[in-house]
């Protein structure tokens, strides 16, 4: 609304006020009249009183009615001043360019000028209905935003400079100057902002900083010395170069003339005279003088120079161009140098050297050249090249001269060695190597030729092919592989000998063709270690030896040694890889071989000694139960039939047959133990036994038999074998572990060649042959290769309790009868034991070892005649002596092998019989008995031991003693013998 429309509003509102205000007074006027007639007033006073209050009415009336009218002509002629005002205001912004406009405190625009619709692209009508900062892209509304919040009664103007973008997308700049307009209050009543378009403004600044910047630019970036000087020599401007040159900065050098800190003393009056030709625009073309560098280096400077004149025709500015040359006139002055010194060297070098023009001239011709071919220097400078060629040669060389001088094309002999046939001047011809190269003297082109005689080097080269050839032939019948190769990780070949299809199976030409390469063929386990072995090895630039396995084309694995080294240049850098391989597969299974008979032949020897020490312990233990058998079978026959102490001599000897079995069980490990050797049915053995393997087994097993029929018999102790099949039917129950399972026992047959026996246990070198087997299997916990390598050693169990000697003395039976036990077995699959023995060859008759048709000895038997107990244990002496000297015999004793000798020459006539200890002090059984036999051959000879009898008796040679009774014994089989003996 308009500030005249506000004011006609007011003057109607003001003469609606004074009506009221009338009527008011009259009602107030006849109220009162009313009052004061009911008041008692006479109508005469009442109607004084009446009429002054009218009166007065009247004159308020009047008086108000003139105020307002005088109020309304003010108020029309100040609405006419406003209007001319507004009329005045608004053509005056409708006519500026800028853009202006007006709003309220929440953005609502209240005025704007046709510019600022211009701008906005919307009608006036469209543009009062919006916000101010709606005509701002979002791009500087943020701006616009800040800039007018920054308003306010302490700062009630702001400017603002932004980047707009128009409807129409152009990108203009603008310039805001906003101002606020608050009442007495401080409150904000109206906003004003006017806005200039400055882009033309900024566009002309930009240029002129870029003019400004690319002057700048130019005079730093030429590579000459630019310097501006003043009338008076002061330095203006002073561009990079010369900062580069002299060190200084520019603002070390402004405002300094060149004679105070840049020339050299000796110039600067020569310097000054060419400044004042200059300032009298006298400008010679260029001049030279030096420059002293900040840190005291000269310079040389060639300069060109200018002058700025100015207005009134004087010389304002000079400008100097300068170039460096210091190291221009160092290099002419080298190169002066170079060529005193290319002369002196082409005089002095050993190689020839020859140079023609365009017409095939010689133009130099070295001393070298002279020696070369025998003519001098004098005598071939301007001669044609033909005479130092053969004639065949003579018109080649001529066209390649014209085709290169006419052409300016160089054939393929410039910048490469040419071999090339040369003529001296005796008529002799030579090989020779030509390096040829362009050159010019001045204008001139020329083809400089060098060239050395070759003819040791084709002695040398034919000497060599014939050496290479002797090489390869070698090489190819070499027994492994030479190689040469690169460094990559296939190791590809550069050269290979006949050998490798030998060693890998494949041709040479697969591997040089890059189709395979070694390390396509090794071992996986293998070929880490082989790139690690020869990284380190080039690392310290060392030879390298590796052993590694390779697939043959086969498919079997090669064992191959390698012996390598790198071959690098003089600076260092690796050409290739060169070696020799050998296949070692042989020599590999050769040193297995050996490790395995090394291992067996340890474990024999551990084995061995073991059965000596068991053997040993058996034996003297036997000797202590001879004397408790001996002494509880005497005590036996001194008690009555019917006398308690007979139960406890009973279990005495029940005790001491148990302990002289756990002897028997030493002595079978030793392989010493008691035999009955018979012909033995091993199939018939064990279906005999089907009955106590079935109770000794768990109940939980089940007991398999693969038994063959017709079976070749062995020659074995029947009791002993029933020992080896217990014990090994018992481990296979055990391993079971009270799980269900199967234990198979077979029998069978089988040819046996070294191979399968060099892999058994005790193959102390058995024959290849036919061997009988028998086997048991488990399905059991199975082995791990440590328990498996243990497990015939003896007290080694895996057992909660048990000995160790099961498997120990099943060892010692079968080596006792050269047999072989295979064992396989692996964890959580089961153990297999196959016991081999060696079919027997020929029928024979049993051996008997004593105990087979035992005669009951007849008490009441009384012998006579002298007896004689040789033994290094007093208590078998004592026992013997007292159970014969029971039977009537006189008993005589020794203690060693000499005593034993001098009692029996003493009493040699009246010794009926000898009972003689194997194993004695100072001379042994076998000697003692030698010499018994010699001082008396009848003589009846019982040898006593605690080994089995085959292996005692075996011990002598030709004669062989009349008896045998294996400790420990008890006095009735002591008894039992010598009656047998003596008949």
């Amino acid at each position: 609304m308009s500030r005249s429309s506000r004011a006609s509003i007011g003057a109607v509102f003001a003469l609606l006020a004074v009506l009221v205000a009338d009527v008011t007074v009259a009602w107030l006027y006849a109220a009162t009249a009313g009052a004061l007639l009911q008041a008692g007033l006479p109508s005469s006073s009442a109607r004084i009183v009446l009429m002054w209050l009218i009166g007065a009415a009247v004159v308020v009336s009047v008086t108000a009615g003139l105020l307002l009218v005088r109020h309304a002509r003010r108020c029309s002629r100040a609405e006419a001043i406003l209007r001319e005002s507004e009329e005045r205001y608004r053509s005056v912004v409708e006519d500026q360019t800028e853009l202006v406009c007006r709003y309220r405190g929440d953005g609502t625009l209240t005025f704007v000028n046709d510019a600022y619709c211009h701008f906005a692209g919307l009608p006036r009508e469209e543009l009062l209905a919006c916000r101010f900062l709606s005509t701002f892209d979002e791009s500087a509304r943020a701006a616009a935003e800040a800039h007018v919040s920054s308003i306010c009664p302490d700062n009630p103007t702001a400017r603002l400079e932004h980047r707009l973008v128009t409807p129409g997308g152009t990108g203009r700049w603008h310039q805001w100057f906003t101002r606020g307009f608050f009442d007495r209050r401080g409150r904000l009543v109206e906003y004003q902002s006017v806005g200039r378009d400055v882009t033309e403004q900024k566009q002309t600044e930009e240029r002129l900083r870029e003019e400004r910047d690319f002057s700048s630019a130019v005079l730093n970036t030429v590579g000459a010395l630019v310097v501006v000087l003043d009338d008076s020599g002061g330095i203006v401007r002073f561009n990079r170069r010369c900062r580069e040159v002299t060190g200084y900065t520019y603002e070390e050098a402004k405002g300094r003339a060149l004679w105070d800190f840049l020339l050299v003393p000796d110039e600067i009056e020569s310097v000054r005279a060419v400044f004042q030709e200059l300032k009298a625009g006298d400008f010679p073309n260029t001049h030279e003088n030096y420059w002293v560098t900040k840190d005291g280096r000269r310079r040389l400077i060639t300069w060109s120079n200018t002058a700025i004149i100015g207005p009134d025709g004087a010389v304002e500015h000079i400008i100097g161009t300068g170039i460096d040359v210091t190291e221009q006139r160092q290099a002419e002055a080298a190169l002066r140098a170079s060529e005193d010194l290319l002369r002196n060297i082409i005089q002095a070098t050993g190689e020839a050297m020859v140079a023609i023009d365009s017409g095939g001239r010689i133009t130099l011709f070295n001393p070298a050249a002279e020696g070369m071919f025998g003519w001098t220097a004098e005598e071939m400078i301007g001669q044609p090249l033909d005479r130092m060629m053969p004639p065949s040669y003579r018109e080649a060389h001529r066209k390649y001269v014209r085709r290169f001088f006419d052409t300016g094309k160089s054939s393929g002999g410039i910048g490469r060695l040419l071999e090339l046939p040369g003529l001296r001047r005796d008529g002799g011809s030579f090989p020779m190597e030509v390096s040829l190269s362009e050159g010019r003297h001045g204008e001139e082109k020329l083809v400089i030729g060098v060239a050395r005689d070759i003819s040791e080097r084709k002695r040398a080269e034919e000497a060599l092919r014939a050496s290479e050839q002797r090489f390869r032939l070698l090489a190819d019948n070499v027994p492994g592989i030479i190689y040469l190769c690169k460094n990559d990780p296939r190791y590809t070949m550069l050269y290979l000998n006949d050998g490798v299809e030998a060693a890998t199976g494949y041709p040479k030409e697969r591997f040089l063709s890059d189709e395979i390469s070694f390390a396509d063929l090794y071992h996986s386990d293998d070929a880490p270690g082989i790139f690690r072995g020869v990284d380190e090895a080039l690392a310290k630039k060392e030879p390298f030896r590796l052993s590694y396995r390779i697939k043959h084309a086969n498919g079997e694995w090669r064992w191959l040694e390698e012996f390598g080294t790198g071959v690098w240049t003089d600076t260092g850098e690796l050409l290739y890889l060169e070696g020799f391989i050998s296949d070692i597969t042989a020599r590999v299974r050769a040193e297995e071989d050996r490790r395995k008979l090394e291992q067996q032949i340890q474990h024999a020897q551990k084995l061995e000694s073991l059965g000596v020490l068991a053997g040993g312990i058996a034996h003297d233990f036997n000797n202590l139960l001879v004397g408790i058998l001996g002494n509880a079978g005497l005590a036996r026959l001194e008690l009555p039939a019917k006398a308690p102490a007979r139960q406890m001599i009973d279990h005495i000897e029940v005790a001491a047959q148990r302990a002289a079995d756990l002897a028997r069980q030493m002595l079978a490990y030793s392989g010493k133990g008691r035999f009955v050797v018979e012909r033995v049915d091993l199939s018939r053995l064990v279906e005999e036994m089907a009955h106590l393997l079935n109770v000794s087994i768990t109940k939980k097993a089940v007991l398999r038999f693969e038994l063959s029929r017709d079976l070749p018999p062995i020659e074995a102790d029947a009791t002993q074998i029933r020992q080896v099949v217990m014990n090994l039917i018992t481990n296979a129950s055990d391993a079971l572990g009270g799980a269900s399972g199967v234990i198979a026992v077979r029998t069978g047959a089988m040819e046996a060649d070294r191979a399968y026996l060099s892999d058994t246990y005790l193959d102390d070198h058995l024959e290849a042959g036919y061997y009988t087997f028998v086997e048991v299997a488990d399905t059991g916990c199975g082995m791990d290769e440590p328990t498996l390598a243990r497990i015939f050693d003896p007290f080694f169990t895996t057992k909660f309790t048990g000995r160790g000697l099961g498997l120990a003395a099943a060892l010692g039976i079968v080596r006792g009868h050269n047999g072989a036990l295979k064992v396989t077995s692996e964890p959580g699959r089961g153990t297999t034991f196959r016991v081999l023995f060696p079919c027997a060859r020929s029928r024979a008759d049993n051996v008997n070892g004593g105990e087979a048709g035992e005669a009951m000895s007849d008490q009441q038997w009384q012998g006579d005649g002298t007896i004689l107990v040789a033994d290094d244990e007093e208590i078998v002496r004592t026992v013997a002596k007292m159970t014969l000297e029971r039977y009537g015999l006189n008993v005589l004793t020794a203690e060693d092998g000499e005593e034993t000798l001098a009692v029996f020459r003493d009493h040699a006539a009246e010794i009926r019989a000898v009972i003689l200890d194997m194993t004695m002090p100072k001379l042994s059984g076998e000697e003692v008995f030698r010499e018994i036999r010699r001082i008396r051959p009848d003589v009846c000879v019982i040898v006593s031991s605690g080994y089995n009898e085959q292996d005692v008796v075996d011990s002598f040679r030709d004669d062989k003693p009349m008896g045998f009774i294996q400790k420990p014994y008890r006095a009735q089989d002591l008894v039992d013998r010598i009656r047998e003996v003596l008949g």
